[in-house]
């Protein structure tokens, strides 16, 4: 087959599987308004808290200690009849915990919410490629999963939109709007594709 027509092959897969179709919408929802928040981690640490430089690197490592936890725990204890949950709910949790470090005052508060964000981030992480596998035929696999790194891609529109709004209205008030936009396009694919639940 052609090159193209193994494109087109991919594409029709997606759009004829409820389940796959949500996953590659919410990491572009994750990757558009979660994750830019990352690089405003500094921004917060300096401006809001007053962090001195070593304790911003102990806040910007909080998701990925909290991750890592979180990632052990879904290796042990997770079942196949939960994968879809699993990433619902660590997709809604990372955003929370976006939401609600944008608003704090206070390391102890920050740190804490980033840990549980990273809880929240190994279930959104491991099963957004989990539940490709599980869902998609071996023959489109890896187109499906070609889309999905295309998916995963959006996360620079995001940085650039966090940034301008950061400009506009302050790095608090930008990632608060980012996370409060990703809440509402998140609960709109849990209305929209019910099968994601």
């Amino acid at each position: 087959s052609s090159l193209l027509e193994d494109i087109v092959e991919g594409f029709r897969y997606i759009r004829s599987n409820r389940v796959v179709t949500s996953v590659l919408v919410i990491t572009v929802i994750m990757n558009l308004f979660a994750f830019p928040y990352l690089g405003m981690v500094p921004v917060i640490g300096k401006d809001v808290l007053g962090l001195s430089p070593s304790l911003i690197g102990v806040l910007a490592a909080a998701d990925g200690c909290g991750a890592f936890f979180g990632a052990l725990i879904v290796a042990v204890f997770a079942q196949s009849a939960y994968f879809r949950r699993i990433f619902l709910v660590g997709s809604t949790v990372v955003l929370l915990a976006v939401l609600v470090f944008s608003l704090s005052p206070m390391f102890g508060l920050s740190i804490s919410v980033l840990l549980i964000g990273g809880l929240g981030l190994a279930g959104f992480g491991t099963m957004q490629t989990t539940l490709i596998f599980v869902e998609v035929p071996a023959a489109v696999r890896g187109r499906v999963l070609g889309v999905l790194t295309v998916c995963i891609g959006t996360m620079p529109i995001g940085m650039l939109a966090v940034g301008y709004l950061a400009n506009w209205l302050g790095t608090a008030h930008a990632i608060s709007l980012m996370s409060v936009c990703g809440l509402v396009a998140i609960s709109v694919v849990m209305l929209r594709w019910r099968e994601i639940r």
